[in-house]
């Protein structure tokens, strides 16, 4: 079923005056920036008035009080962590409860509290009796779990609690198709879980591609890329990515494909960095391999270089992004996300196991045949701008708001 959000209504003022807007918490970490675009769709709607409520973290994930220029005048109640609480948080990713976050709920009053799932557990519990007593519902909000991280102790020791919030929520957000199957499984009632595609601000992005084209074709010339396939990856450079395991997959193309000299552009930062860079020169390719750091307002002059955007390890909203540029993404089994954006043969490749060999074939396969490449670029560019949108994000979030509020609220 499509939630696409409905921006204009027209409804009399009588009707607002017997139906006031429905009160809707936050209750998250922070505000990320890829987030905005949800909270400024919902502001511009009638039914609703929502409030932020978070331990609030600039977009350097400092524990200053500094407020981030692009919350803009969003409806933000932001309670900074000490140094001690930000400490515990960097070496765990939990954020320690917040008594000032529990009385800014309480006086907002709100008729429905959407829940951030076990990565804000903390704030979660310590609200939980206030919404218990006051009998108002919560929206469980979660990724679900991570296939790749399901034995870690941490993992183990969130399943008593993720189970105990899906079986009681009025309704369950799901970030995919597999999160949705693992909440169920879980005892999610499957006519209250709703799957909320994570997605960009596509609106934002597609503009943002269009300025930085100059760029890229400044880029291409400096760095001598016309007419030569190019791989593109993104994200933070870590274990956890495998750029290693690309690094290692595209020596064997550039073999394989010698005469059509491919190039690797490397888009991201991290504590892997040195060592990556490092053995892509022990291959000799670190010539045609270009480390160019993390890019925020830029980062599409290079994703607009590639032909093909590959991700070994943990995606996420990489996939999206490298979609909107009309990009084809190979991966493998990541955080259940990839499951409803890369099809095989239609946006990108997908892997059932990620090894240099698969890595190097799926890379061959698609550098070889342009026409066929470009073909699922733009399926994928027209999946990211027409169905999983941010339109269509904020569209479920309030209707996942509203189910929960008339469940417990019949005459609602």
């Amino acid at each position: 079923m499509s939630h696409a959000l409905k921006l204009q209504h027209t409804q009399s003022d009588v009707d607002i005056a017997q139906h006031p807007p429905l009160r809707v918490a936050f209750l998250v970490r922070h505000v990320a920036k890829y987030r905005v675009g949800l909270y400024q769709r919902l502001v511009r709607v009638q039914d609703i008035d929502f409030r932020i409520f978070c331990q609030h973290l600039p977009s350097t994930c400092s524990h200053t009080d500094e407020r981030p220029d692009f919350l803009g005048g969003l409806p933000v109640s932001g309670h900074p962590m000490p140094g001690w609480a930000f400490a515990f948080r960097s070496k765990t990713g939990v954020p320690l409860p917040s008594l000032r976050i529990l009385r800014s709920l309480v006086r907002y009053r709100p008729d429905v509290v959407i829940m951030e799932g076990i990565s804000n557990i903390g704030n979660d519990l310590l609200c939980l009796p206030y919404l218990i007593a006051r009998r108002v519902p919560f929206v469980w909000w979660s990724l679900g779990h991570i296939p790749s991280q399901s034995h870690t102790l941490r993992a183990r020791m969130g399943v008593p609690l993720h189970r105990w919030f899906v079986r009681h929520a009025a309704a369950s957000l799901a970030y995919s198709s597999f999160a949705k199957r693992y909440m169920e499984s879980l005892g999610a009632n499957p006519a209250t879980t709703y799957v909320v595609h994570n997605t960009l601000d596509e609106q934002a992005l597609l503009k943002q591609i269009e300025d930085c084209r100059p760029k890229a074709t400044a880029l291409r010339e400096q760095w001598g890329l016309r007419d030569r396939p190019v791989v593109v990856f993104a994200g933070t450079i870590n274990p956890g990515k495998r750029l290693d395991a690309l690094i290692d997959a595209f020596a064997d193309v550039q073999r394989k494909l010698e005469l059509a000299k491919p190039a690797l552009v490397v888009i991201g930062d991290g504590p892997g960095r040195m060592e990556c860079e490092k053995q892509a020169a022990r291959l000799g390719i670190d010539k045609d391999t270009l480390f160019v750091g993390r890019q925020d307002m830029e980062a599409s002059a290079y994703f607009l270089l590639g032909d093909v955007c590959v991700l070994p390890g943990l995606g996420g909203l990489a996939i999206n992004h490298a979609f909107a540029h009309g990009i084809p993404v190979i991966c493998g089994r990541a955080d259940g996300c990839e499951e409803d954006l890369v099809f095989t043969g239609k946006t990108g490749v997908r892997l059932d196991e990620v090894s240099v060999d698969t890595l190097s074939d799926a890379m061959t396969r698609l550098l070889s045949d342009m026409p066929e490449t470009r073909r699922m670029g733009e399926n994928a560019r027209h999946l990211v701008t027409t169905s999983i949108t941010m339109d269509h994000f904020a569209g479920t979030v309030f209707a996942a708001a509203q189910h929960a509020h008339r469940g417990t609220n019949p005459k609602a």
